[in-house]
């Protein structure tokens, strides 16, 4: 039996607006996209990319600094191009301070040179997210080695910001399977008597389920890595978290 297709006149199709987006640009090991999604609120899109992958060879810090490479950040950010996030963020903490100040802001300059107008780092939300508490004195726990934790408490110093107690994991790599007990007994080490907040380093390092508690146990803001970003995005994007427990939620940029 032989179908006639016939050709039909067709309403317009009127394209509705993109959704408001958030472009994340992330190292190749990134594996905490579901952590990400717990803070995005409905109607809003997370659209993520990763750097390519380097060369395991050589320290921490050598490891580090091949993930700062402009020309590489740029092809991520052109990468998301066609979703037309209206803000776009570098999510990897310590490849944005282990240059200090200038390096965070050669960061964000490469790519806004892509043609975002918004474009944040983690280390930028870090900040932003200490101002917002008037924060001086802090407290870190970083999943990193020594050389990458000092690394982070000279770009504090540098930004005027006094580190009173650390502590670090130094875990070599899969930082996201740390759990959270392994967390919390970190931070518990710590004496964050003399702190006015603390900082949990590493976009990589799992933090979404021990932050409420840590804040009612401590008594201080806490403040991790990739909450920072997605208060810096969503700010941007003028839009509320989805669930917001934490003490940050209630402060502006």
């Amino acid at each position: 039996m032989s179908i006639e297709i016939r050709s039909t006149s067709t309403p317009e199709v009127i394209l509705r607006p993109n959704p408001p987006g958030i472009g994340i640009v992330a190292p190749h090991d990134f594996a905490l996209d579901a952590e990400l999604w717990r803070w995005t609120p409905p109607g809003v899109s997370l659209y993520l990319t990763r750097m390519p992958a380097t060369s395991p060879e050589g320290s921490r810090l050598e490891r580090l600094r091949r993930y700062v490479n402009h020309d590489a950040i740029k092809s991520a950010c052109h990468s998301l191009a066609t979703p037309k996030p209206r803000v776009v963020a570098y999510t990897c903490t310590s490849c944005t301070f282990i240059h200090g100040l200038a390096g965070d802001q050669a960061v964000r300059t490469a790519m806004s040179e892509t043609g975002y107008q918004h474009t944040i780092t983690t280390s930028s939300a870090m900040l932003a997210a200490l101002r917002a508490f008037d924060a001086t004195r802090v407290a870190i726990a970083t999943p990193y080695d020594a050389v990458v934790t000092e690394r982070l408490q000279d770009f504090l110093t540098e930004a005027g910001i006094t580190t009173v107690a650390s502590a670090y994991l130094d875990i070599p790599g899969e930082t996201w399977r740390v759990p959270a007990e392994s967390t919390r007994g970190l931070v518990h080490g710590i004496d964050t008597s003399d702190a006015e907040a603390l900082f949990l380093s590493c976009t990589n390092l799992p933090t979404y389920d021990v932050i409420p508690d840590l804040e009612n146990e401590l008594g201080v803001p806490v403040l991790s890595a990739n909450l920072v970003t997605m208060w810096a995005t969503l700010n941007a994007l003028g839009h509320p978290p989805n669930n917001p427990r934490e003490q940050l939620w209630n402060h502006t940029p």
